[in-house]
């Protein structure tokens, strides 16, 4: 939990005796919506009475020296909060008015997400207007700290046991395994779940977004992850196509565009043919005014995600923070025609029909499938990444990458050798460094020796310096199935920046 104080400008606390006549200002009080299960019946706090193990509400502190000239009158002003007197419901509707006593404890509960709001203090012809402001809900982005890393587990024979042990060493107790049975075969935990969090000066909520995707792993947001603390809720309903999985939604590192400083980032969320998350959602991240959302292009894809081709890892050194990797595949055809063609490939002769480096490089089908992907989607997104977000082409890392057309897709693509990109960033708190956990790509002779693997050392000498590589197999269940490390995972990450602080400019506030 955040602990912090705020109290009106000209208020001390009640502990500290004041002979100052009131000022009758105050500074905005601001606050999380009580969307968590502090007392874990199943039942949202802000749609329920208060309860004992409750701890999201804000303190409304007033100076003793109001009560100086007599009884002071709480009048709310809008219906999108409740307030408490001593754990008691006395107002929750716009018009409520009560006399509040010197000894009241006053909380306010939040019960939307950014939603502006005010209580009028008064005593005779004095008055004040006291703001209120709830958080708005926040998607985390690959700088955070890495607190967990989720995945989901089976041991059985043919399990994906190399996937699981290599995020255990890669992460240490940073990592929980959930059992793949339970949750109906469902390995694609990104897919199902999203977190963001909420912050005020005196609590934290993460929130889950749970997918209308609803396949196996729907049940467990609620049966794992929610509680005091922790938030699980849904936008829309109904059929939900591919671009309703969340590995279609990402947030960017903070970023300035032009003169607006975006210091949680922006949202980024694929659109396939006209197809993206849910509407009702994107509605709700459009109001959430912070991140600003960004649309991009994704229709080579198959699967259609934007975790396919390009994602945010920290660099200490550059002056945003962070480079972005992106999938280019005229780097690749570089790479790959500087390698020995008759080097031996048994991974993709077996699951790809390329048995040498030679087998891609002369495949002139293959190689005009990707000048037209480069061309017509992979560089417009980059200048959007440009654009939308003002990157410069020095904080961009372009990272080897081909496509082919996949089996059952049509004329649309997944990739060719695993996509390096998609894989889980974890940031470890105050050293400064970041593990990055990626598909082997299997990308040589000898199948058990990675660090014969050209493509692996090319890839490493690319990364940023506080880079912690680790290349683990997720071949069979993952790649082959479309999907790669991060589609197989899902991180909670910590807030590291506070909105009230800096990004009232962008709800039209003042900092």
């Amino acid at each position: 939990m955040i602990v912090l104080s705020i109290l009106g400008m000209a208020c001390d606390r009640k502990s500290e005796k004041s002979q100052d006549a009131p000022s009758w200002e105050f500074s905005t009080i601001y606050g999380v919506p009580n969307v968590d299960d502090d007392n874990d019946d199943g039942v949202p706090d802000g749609t329920a009475d208060l309860n004992a193990s409750e701890d999201d509400l804000e303190p409304l502190e007033i100076d003793e020296s109001y009560w100086a000239n007599g009884e002071l009158t709480l009048t709310q002003n809008e219906d999108a909060f409740r307030i408490y007197e001593n754990g008691e419901l006395i107002m929750n509707s716009a018009g409520d008015s009560r006399s509040i006593s010197e000894d009241s404890f006053l909380e306010i509960e939040y019960l939307e997400y950014n939603t502006t709001g005010s209580l009028t203090l008064s005593q005779g012809d004095n008055s004040a207007n006291i703001s209120l402001q709830s958080a708005p809900l926040i998607i985390n982005h690959h700088l955070q700290p890495a607190e967990m890393v989720y995945a989901m587990s089976y041991n059985g024979n043919g399990g994906n046991g190399l996937f699981i042990s290599g995020l255990q060493n890669a992460l240490g107790n940073r990592f929980t395994a959930f059992d793949l049975q339970t949750y109906g075969w469902d390995v694609w935990i990104q897919d199902e779940l999203e977190f963001g969090t909420m912050v005020s000066p005196h609590t934290r909520i993460d929130v889950v977004i749970d997918s209308i995707r609803d396949r196996g792993i729907d049940p467990l947001p609620e049966q794992e992850l929610e509680g005091n603390g922790v938030a699980v809720q849904t936008w829309g309903e109904g059929w939900a196509n591919s671009q309703d999985s969340f590995g279609n939604l990402e947030a960017s590192p903070p970023v300035t565009v032009g003169d607006v400083e975006y210091p949680f980032g922006r949202i980024y969320y694929g659109d396939w043919r006209g197809e993206t998350i849910h509407p009702e959602l994107t509605t709700f991240l459009d109001e959430q005014s912070v991140q600003a959302p960004v649309k991009l292009d994704i229709t080579w894809l198959c699967v259609g995600h934007v975790d396919e081709f390009v994602t945010f890892v920290p660099d200490p050194s550059s002056d945003k923070g962070f480079k972005m990797l992106i999938t280019d595949t005229e780097v690749g055809y570089e790479f790959f025609e500087s390698l020995d063609p008759s080097s031996t490939l048994p991974k993709y002769g077996a699951d790809h029909g390329y048995s040498t480096v030679g087998a891609i490089v002369n495949d002139n089908a293959l190689r005009m499938l990707n000048e037209d992907i480069q061309m017509d989607y992979i560089d417009p997104n980059i200048e959007a990444f440009k654009t939308e977000f003002g990157l410069t082409e020095d904080d961009i890392i372009r990272i080897p990458r081909l496509f082919e057309e996949a089996p059952g897709c049509g004329s649309y693509t997944a990739t060719l050798l695993p996509g390096t990109v998609n894989m889980i960033v974890a940031p470890e708190a105050g050293t400064g460094e970041a593990d990055l956990i990626m598909p082997d790509p299997y990308f040589r002779q000898a199948v058990n020796n990675q660090a014969s693997d050209p493509f692996i050392e090319e890839v490493n000498s690319l990364l940023p310096d506080g880079s912690r590589p680790h290349w683990i197999d997720d071949w069979e269940w993952y790649h082959m199935a479309l999907g790669e490390v991060h589609c197989g995972s899902n991180t909670k990450r910590t807030p590291t920046s506070n909105w009230y602080e800096s990004a009232l400019h962008l709800l039209g506030g003042e900092e």
